[in-house]
């Protein structure tokens, strides 16, 4: 089943945006309510309230969240892979 395109109108930080993408409405909604939150965080701790700025740093704090998750998930890729060879090896000998 092909998804059809659609078109949102999301409010960020107060400004109504529309997007244009074949996403469920749920998970477009999900992603520019936590967005929004990250936004309001970085307002609040910062005192920034210039919009671009604030979706500027909001976005790039997200990216760097997104790289570090990406590494962590290598590394748990990595252990998994270690452990699965330890175990195969401990079995192996079991077989000897």
């Amino acid at each position: 089943m092909v998804d059809r395109v659609k078109k949102y109108t999301l409010e960020l930080f107060g400004e109504p945006h529309t997007i244009i993408t074949d996403e469920p409405v749920e998970d477009v909604t999900q992603a520019a309510d936590y967005f929004n939150q990250c936004m309001e965080i970085l307002s609040a701790e910062s005192g920034l309230k210039d919009v671009k700025k604030l979706a500027f740093l909001t976005g790039l704090q997200l990216s760097q969240d997104l790289l570090r998750m990406q590494k962590q998930l290598v590394n748990c890729e990595t252990s998994e892979l270690k452990a699965r060879l330890l175990v195969d090896e401990i079995e192996a000998s079991f077989d000897e």
